[in-house]
């Protein structure tokens, strides 16, 4: 009876040792092979990570400012060839203006810096500042200080976006955007403050809407600043619609004779405008030459007088003496 249940127990262990060996060898096999291999976040990984965010937002960037160039030709062509059509004072009411004034707020927001109190503010609703850019502008132009007094004096404009919405209306009118955009576009110190590296003020595209917008000065246009209610309103979108809709491609059913003539017309028309443009300062410079001269001529003018004046006083002075001098060896 011992030896049976010797040779049972016996046995039992010999059936359950394989069982333990396999279980330690599967277990051995999980850790060897199965488990996963934890992750080593090396100092080269990071760097090509951080190098690829740089690359795709200088990308991002080009393609920004690329954006806002070709939507500002498009949007000035379609204002140039409108306003030739119209033929009269375009207002606030003509829809490719107010197009024109909003990629203008677009292209001056692009890469602008934000500071924390005015991020706040944008986070709850408020608007980006552009204006005190805008005022730099006084610094070096003593006509945009007058501009920028204007802007002061509208009661009815309650922030700064509102600020910087009528200085650019007011420079549309005076037919000097153009001048102003280049004395702010020439500062690049100045920029450098207000901007992000990439912004497209800081880039040579500037230079290229600069000399847009030399030809949006054959453009007559009269805009309302006191009466004008909308110039506080939030930074509204480009509405692109408007020069990507099929209507505006070239097609089969267009007659290009009267695209070629409307752009012959366009040209005749700009070409006159830059030739009187120029006729005009040379006509001004050759006005303050002959306020120079003149001024010039009244002051040797006005010295020969006094030079008259005063030798008639030594001569008068003279005779004087002479008949007192005379009347002693008389005596």
């Amino acid at each position: 009876m011992d030896e049976k249940s010797d040779s049972l127990v016996t046995d039992d262990l010999s059936d359950k040792s394989p069982v333990f060996n396999v279980t330690s060898s599967r277990l051995q096999m999980f850790v060897d092979s199965d488990w996963p291999q934890p992750m080593i976040c090396n100092a080269e990984t990071e760097k090509a990570d951080k190098k690829a965010k740089r690359r795709i937002k200088k990308k991002s960037e080009e393609i920004a400012r690329d954006n806002l160039v070709t939507i500002f030709k498009l949007v000035s062509k379609e204002l140039m060839d409108s306003s030739l059509v119209h033929g009269r004072l375009l207002d606030d009411e003509f829809v490719p203006l107010q197009q024109l004034f909003t990629v203008l707020e677009h292209i001056f927001l692009n890469g602008l810096k934000v500071k924390k109190l005015s991020q706040i503010k944008s986070m709850l609703g408020g608007n980006k500042d552009f204006y005190s850019i805008l005022e730099q502008v006084q610094k070096t132009c003593t006509e945009a200080a007058e501009l920028s007094n204007t802007v002061k004096e509208a009661s009815n404009i309650k922030t700064q976006l509102g600020k910087a919405r009528a200085w650019i209306r007011l420079a549309m009118m005076q037919k000097k955007l153009a001048d102003y955009f280049h004395i702010l576009i020439s500062n690049k110190d100045m920029l450098r403050e207000f901007y992000e590296a990439g912004a497209v003020l800081l880039e040579e595209d500037a230079h290229i809407l600069q000399g847009l917008m030399v030809g949006l000065n054959c453009i007559d246009c009269h805009l309302s600043i006191r009466d004008n209610l909308h110039l506080d309103d939030p930074v509204g979108s480009i509405d692109y619609s408007l020069y990507l809709s099929e209507a505006s491609l070239p097609g089969p059913d267009i007659d290009v004779t009267e695209c070629d003539s409307g752009a012959a017309d366009l040209t005749v028309a700009l070409d006159q405008n830059r030739f009187l443009e120029e006729h005009n300062t040379h006509l001004t410079s050759t006005l303050n030459d002959i306020k120079h001269k003149l001024q010039t001529l009244q002051e040797s003018h006005d010295c020969l007088l006094e030079n008259t004046s005063l030798r008639k006083s030594c001569s008068k002075t003279y005779k004087q003496r002479m008949i007192s001098t005379g009347r002693r060896i008389t005596d």
